[in-house]
């Protein structure tokens, strides 16, 4: 949604790390996968376009269709909206009225473990053409590609490390010339789906503090949801070992943050919304969906800048598990 200042790594390896944090978490300060737009209804007149952000990804239309017209793969999904919709207090714990920059409101019992399901995906395909591809040995390891601009070869690539189904360890390779651009290595709190993360520039050896919202059931490789801040710099609220909000007021990089997070009855993330600079608007929004096994088969998201929306779809594929 909005450019960020990049001052602790180079822009191409932010990009390469906003691409990875959208594979599991599928959001990162207000950078996505660039969606396709919805026509602004005639009798309205048209907002001004949202910003293109500073990320890697192709332009709307990429996938075959006409230009800006970039088809939706869950368009026929009957029941989306009105599924997703239906977000309560009691899924998300309401509003972040408990934390302050010492770290927040934190109470609850220990988060709960997540359902079963596959380490991870074996694809991940947007609507707008980006596609990521995994391989892996065993649950112990593995590797993934981005093709961002549907060009057919690979843009970043990276490497990780598994333990008890959580990653230990991730190497960003930006532009896939075999050079190890970012390492990532979390470490997990035992009372709460939170993480800290030690992120090392390797060209500048300059190391930056992430946390992490480890959200149930979440694919793919980042450990969560990238808060841009220090874990004690963070207002939090949680139930239930669950982070239900989190505010970011002075982030290493982007906007200002609210977030909130909603869960199903099973503990399993259901919805994030994103409100970029605290003023109340929900600007971004991501909604969830699960096959029988407990995998993420399904993500949407939604932009909002004034009367315009706009959209992207995601489809995850397990095959290779099989």
């Amino acid at each position: 949604m909005r450019a960020h200042s990049i001052t602790s790594m180079s822009r191409l390896a932010y990009r390469s790390f906003v691409l990875l944090c959208v594979v599991h978490a599928s959001a990162c300060g207000g950078e996505p996968p660039a969606p396709e737009k919805n026509p602004a209804p005639a009798a309205k007149a048209k907002p001004e376009p949202l910003p293109a952000g500073d990320t890697a990804t192709p332009p709307s239309g990429s996938t075959g269709a006409a230009a800006g017209t970039a088809a939706d793969p869950f368009a026929d999904d009957d029941g989306w909206e009105t599924e997703s919709d239906a977000l309560t207090s009691d899924d998300s714990g309401g509003d972040d009225t408990g934390g302050d920059d010492t770290g927040g409101a934190e109470t609850g019992a220990a988060a709960p473990p997540p359902p079963t399901g596959h380490p991870g995906p074996c694809t991940i395909t947007w609507s707008t053409g980006t596609k990521v591809t995994f391989a892996y040995d065993g649950e112990t390891s593995g590797s993934m590609k981005v093709d961002a601009d549907n060009d057919g070869k690979p843009d970043v690539c990276g490497s990780f490390t598994l333990k008890d189904g959580k990653p230990t360890k991730i190497s960003v390779d930006d532009g896939c010339d075999k050079k190890v651009s970012l390492e990532i290595k979390p470490k997990y709190l035992a009372d709460q789906n939170l993480a800290t993360a030690t992120v090392v520039d390797t060209a500048t050896k300059k190391k930056s503090s992430l946390t992490l919202v480890t959200l149930p059931s979440f694919t793919g490789v980042i450990p969560g949801y990238p808060l841009q801040a220090a874990k004690k710099k963070i207002g939090l609220t949680s139930r239930s070992g669950l982070v239900r909000t989190a505010h970011v007021k002075k982030p290493s990089e982007g906007p200002v943050l609210k977030a909130s997070f909603f869960y199903d009855k099973a503990g399993r993330i259901k919805a994030v919304k994103e409100d970029f600079n605290a003023d109340g608007t929900t600007d971004q929004r991501y909604d969830y969906r699960y096959d029988a096994d407990g995998n993420i088969n399904r993500i949407r998201l939604t932009q909002t800048s004034g009367e315009e929306v706009v959209k992207a779809s995601a489809k995850l594929d397990y095959s290779c598990w099989k």
